[in-house]
Order: C-alpha cells, then sequence, then structure tokens
C-alpha cells in the first residue's frame, strides 16, 4: 500500500489474517467455536470488501484473530470507516 492510500476495513483483515496465518475457513470454524455460524459466503463477503461482519461478530473476529490492545482500538476504527 502506498503512503496515500486510504486502509480500508477489508485490507486490514487480508493482511491480519495473513500476519496469523489462519485461513477463511479457519476463521469460520473459530467463530463456531464461539458460537456464531458464518457461512463461506458472508465471510467472502468481508474478505472481499463487500461487506463488513455484523456487530454481534465483530468482537469474535478480533478474538478469532489475536487481536488486543492498540490493534483492537485500531480494527474497530476502520470498522467504523473513521480513518486511523
Amino acid at each position: 500500500m502506498s503512503a496515500g492510500e486510504e486502509i480500508l476495513f477489508h485490507h486490514w483483515l487480508l493482511d491480519r489474517m495473513k500476519t496469523v496465518g489462519i485461513s477463511q475457513t479457519e476463521l469460520i470454524n473459530a467463530l463456531k467455536s464461539r458460537g456464531f455460524t458464518v457461512g463461506h459466503a458472508s465471510c467472502s463477503r468481508w474478505v472481499h470488501g463487500r461487506a463488513y461482519p455484523p456487530r454481534k461478530v465483530f468482537g469474535a473476529v478480533l478474538d478469532s484473530l489475536a487481536v488486543h490492545g492498540k490493534a483492537r482500538n485500531r480494527a474497530a476504527r476502520l470498522y467504523s470507516g473513521i480513518k486511523p
């Protein structure tokens, strides 16, 4: 990403998934283990920027990706459309 390019939530999500080494299927399974039913099509829409995870699932997505502290605040700001 170039210095002036806007960072969108789905860019952050893809980067975080790559950083922790988790696939879409593994993310879906992690969410299922936390009590959320998410389909492959829904997760794909999040990853490709066509939709956001529902608010009730967002925290579980962050937990599944081991996002804590300042990184969690940054993700929440991206999710809500606020530039970090």
